[in-house]
């Protein structure tokens, strides 16, 4: 116990720990995660003046989502007024939703799962969260530091039944920074959430459900929506973002389709055309540029090459996607 007392000081680094190269493959993406929300940092002001997407909302306001089995993987549950912290992507599934954060002191991530889903870490592994370091409560409710998928986080349920975790690194380094976490916790409100519109329409792909959706909000490297299918719902953030490095689920079968907006004309790096569009496929993932102004559509996941053209042919974009308000909540059709 002193042990972790000892690792939240502020003036004191995260100390080595024994390397597990799974591990260390995701903990190096969350690092470059990390490099990247740092940019989201530096434009917080920005961000929090267009209110991102609808998601910023203020404190207090809302009445907590009551107790159920899952999410809609069509809205998005979490609110956070962007005067504390600014979302710059969220993902959605039915048993959890976690929103990508930067705030003034650093950059991190916000988790919370269904009311009565069982908790576990990136490798499938039970969490219980009581059994970690008692802080200051939030909300109201009693709250702790863990040990998180190599990240110290706060613990706090959001619900009966129902826990968030919330995990913040200082900038610049990977020191937690303990007020901001708590700070940003006392914000957050989970609730019956607001629609999750899309500048496209596609058929569900064959043999695979809807099991989430992966929205960036910043133009940098491109901004986008992305529909996720499966054969099944993933039980952690890491099954849907890096399923191929999740133990308990060593079969990929996710295929991810969307549409973002971004300065890549495929010009230099397009290897064929599709539809009269440049595109280019590269291993299993493809890309079909400039369909619609700068808006591209992209595939990839657990199909061939030919497959993931096939399957972006069947994408429709909206008539204007630079006009959001003409954007859809019903992407499936």
């Amino acid at each position: 116990m002193e042990r972790l007392f000892e690792i939240l000081r502020d003036d004191v680094p995260l100390p080595p720990s024994e390397v597990n190269i799974e591990r260390a493959m995701r903990a190096g993406r969350r690092r470059v995660r990390g490099r990247m929300l740092s940019v989201g940092a530096l434009v917080v002001a920005v961000l929090s003046v267009v209110s991102v997407v609808g998601l910023a909302r203020t404190p207090g306001v809302e009445t907590a989502q009551p107790p159920g089995a899952e999410f809609d993987p069509l809205r998005r549950v979490i609110t956070l007024d962007s005067s504390v912290a600014s979302m710059t992507r969220y993902e959605t599934a039915r048993h959890w939703q976690q929103a990508y954060l930067a705030t003034e002191e650093g950059v991190g991530d916000l988790t919370v799962f269904a009311p009565g889903r069982p908790l576990v870490d990136d490798a499938g592994h039970p969490i219980d969260p009581k059994t970690g370091t008692p802080a200051d409560p939030v909300q109201g409710r009693p709250a702790y530091w863990i040990k998180l998928d190599d990240d110290f986080a706060l613990a706090w349920q959001w619900t009966d039944g129902g826990w968030a975790f919330l995990s913040i690194a200082a900038e610049g380094t990977y020191i937690p920074a303990r007020d901001a976490m708590a700070r940003v916790a006392s914000a957050v409100r989970v609730t019956a959430g607001s629609p999750v519109t899309t500048p496209f329409t596609m058929p569900r792909p064959e043999h695979r459900k809807f099991v989430g959706t992966d929205t960036s909000f910043m133009l940098d490297p491109r901004r986008g929506t992305y529909l996720v299918f499966a054969a099944d719902d993933p039980t952690h953030p890491d099954e849907m973002t890096y399923p191929n490095l999740v133990p308990s689920r060593p079969t990929e079968t996710r295929i991810i389709v969307g549409v973002d907006e971004s300065m890549d004309t495929g010009a230099g790096h397009s290897n064929r055309t599709v539809d009269g569009h440049l595109a280019r496929v590269s291993g299993n993932e493809i890309s079909i540029y400039d369909v619609i102004g700068r808006f591209d559509i992209r595939a990839r996941g657990s199909a061939d090459g030919e497959t993931l053209f096939a399957i972006g042919r069947t994408v429709r974009l909206v008539p204007n996607p630079a006009d959001e308000s003409t954007w859809t909540d019903r992407p499936l059709r």
